[in-house]
Formats: C-alpha cells, sequence, structure tokens
C-alpha cells in the first residue's frame, strides 16, 4: 500500500467517524450553513421567511441526502438509508409548491431518489426521479433550443435566461432517458449543450456563466452574458466525439458507483468513442475533437 492509499483510508475513517454524530445531530433537517455557535441550519424550516427559490427549494438541498446515501452504500448502516429518506420525503413538497423550482433540480434529485432507487431499488424514488426530469424538460424553449435557469421573480425577465450550471443537471435527462426508454429526454439535454457550446465560449472572452436571450418576432437569438468566469468544464454526460467523461463520485471500497451512468450507452452511425474519451477545445473554433455530430434522433 502506497503512501496515498494510507491516506485516503485514514480520510474515510475520519468521515466516518465525524458522520456519524454529525449525521444524527442534523437527521431531521436539510442542513446548508453553520451559525456562529458552529450548527446547521434548516433548510426545510417552514417557519422561516424564505424567498420563493430558496428554503426547501434550495438548489443544494440534494448534497445532504447524497452524503447519506453515500455512508450507506460505504458502511451498509441502515440509519443513514433512513435519514437520506427523511429529505427525500421533504424534497418532493417542493413539487407542489412548483413555483420555486428552478433548472437546478438534477442536483436536488439524483442524489437523493434516484440515488435510492439505484442502490435500494425503491420505487418511489423513482417516481419522485421522473417527475423531476419531466419538470427540468418542461423548461426547455424549442425555439431557442435551451433550459430556461429560472422562473419569474420579482421585476427581473428571466425568460430568456439559461445557465452554464445546467450542464451539471442534465445527467437527470440522460438517466430518464435511459430508464423509461423516452428519447425526447436525450434529446433536450443534447439541444442545450449545443447552445451552450455555440454560446457560451467564447475565444476571445471569458467563458459565460449565464446568457440572456432576446426574444424577436422570428424566435430567440443571442444577447449579452450576463455573468461570466474564467473556465468552465461540460457537463459530466457523454456525447459522442463532443462532450467531456466528468466522474462525479469515486466508488468507494471497489463498489459500484452510483452516480455513473451505466456502461451501455448509444453512439451515433458507425462511430464508437470511449466512455472517457478525452476532450479538448479547439482554440477560436466551435468545434472538438474529434469533432462535432449534431443532437441525433432516437
Amino acid at each position: 500500500m502506497n503512501s496515498n492509499q494510507e491516506w485516503v483510508g485514514e480520510a474515510l475513517e475520519k468521515v466516518r467517524e465525524k458522520m456519524q454524530w454529525v449525521s444524527e445531530k442534523n437527521r431531521d433537517k436539510i442542513p446548508y450553513t453553520t451559525g456562529a455557535d458552529g450548527s446547521y441550519d434548516d433548510r426545510s424550516d417552514e417557519s422561516r421567511g424564505w424567498g420563493m427559490d430558496d428554503g426547501l427549494n434550495w438548489w443544494t438541498n440534494g448534497f445532504w441526502g447524497g452524503i447519506m446515501w453515500l455512508l450507506y452504500q460505504d458502511t451498509g448502516e441502515e440509519r443513514y438509508q433512513e435519514i437520506a429518506r427523511i429529505s427525500e420525503r421533504k424534497l418532493e413538497k417542493c413539487f407542489d409548491q412548483y413555483y420555486g423550482l428552478h433548472h437546478d433540480v438534477g442536483f436536488m434529485y439524483l442524489p437523493t431518489a434516484v440515488a435510492d432507487y439505484r442502490l435500494t431499488g425503491n420505487e418511489e424514488g423513482r417516481r419522485i426521479g421522473m417527475h423531476a426530469a419531466n419538470l427540468l424538460a418542461g423548461r426547455f424553449n424549442p425555439v431557442g433550443k435551451f433550459i430556461r435557469a429560472w422562473n419569474q421573480n420579482g421585476d427581473n425577465d428571466t425568460r430568456g435566461w439559461a445557465i452554464i450550471d445546467c450542464l451539471l443537471n442534465l445527467s437527470l435527462l440522460y438517466w430518464a432517458s435511459e430508464e423509461s426508454g423516452d428519447p425526447r429526454f436525450r434529446q433536450i439535454a443534447m439541444m442545450h449543450a449545443d447552445t451552450v457550446l455555440a454560446n457560451f465560449l467564447r475565444p476571445t472572452a471569458p467563458c459565460a456563466i449565464s446568457w440572456s436571450l432576446t426574444r424577436k418576432a422570428e424566435g430567440w437569438s443571442k444577447a449579452t452574458a450576463v455573468r461570466a468566469m474564467g473556465t468552465a468544464r461540460p457537463g459530466p454526460e457523454v456525447r459522442a466525439g463532443q462532450y467531456t467523461a466528468l466522474p462525479t463520485a469515486t466508488p468507494i471500497r471497489g463498489k459500484r458507483n452510483i452516480w455513473k451512468r451505466p456502461e451501455r450507452w448509444q453512439t451515433t452511425a458507425s462511430q464508437t468513442f470511449r466512455r472517457a474519451a478525452s476532450f479538448r477545445w479547439t482554440s477560436g473554433s466551435r468545434r472538438s475533437l474529434p469533432g462535432r455530430i449534431p443532437a441525433q434522433p432516437a
């Protein structure tokens, strides 16, 4: 065993030890951040005056449940499953509230409901995951070919707003397509990613975090970048010859990684690319190596 393996083993033991009491302390919460006394807040606390897309609808609310499922996968301890399902049941209430949901439903429901279904075969997890995938697909603008980031909130006109972060939520659509056999989810994911490639990555300026597309009589057209950043990485799903395979989690003790999609996936025509194919941008070009492949029908 080399020094790196020893370090990983020691780090995992510390995580397991700490999470034994952290999980119990916060078992009935959806924690996000700590206060001055070191105690976590609770995003599911309905007594607080949350904003429309805050509180129970906050975009990181799936992370706590996801950590619990990873611990359950690692240790096999049933209490982590129980705590994970507490937050899973709470997050289902967001469907009833509806207005506060956004493009980050993948972050909310992939690590919770979908992980539950993948690990335990719980059909309730599948139902919740498919519900979330349909809501995400429903945000798709078929003329502009983008997934709308946020609902209307106050005076901000967000009808044409898209955000690069949404790439990390496309995994929910790919999962739903494979799970249901319905190609629409995958096609929406591909078309949104095409729009990101065409508009967000600029050879002479920083990569845009979000774009505002202006509605014209004939449809939607690119306007201006709302925010920008220095670098960006495409989403975790592999697109044949076009998108990077970014692992979103590392298997623990050699067990099956619940976040990675199955090995079986479709390519186009006779082209076959490795699932973990490397990806690099061509300077000043919208083409990737070994080349762009348009969105394909089923």
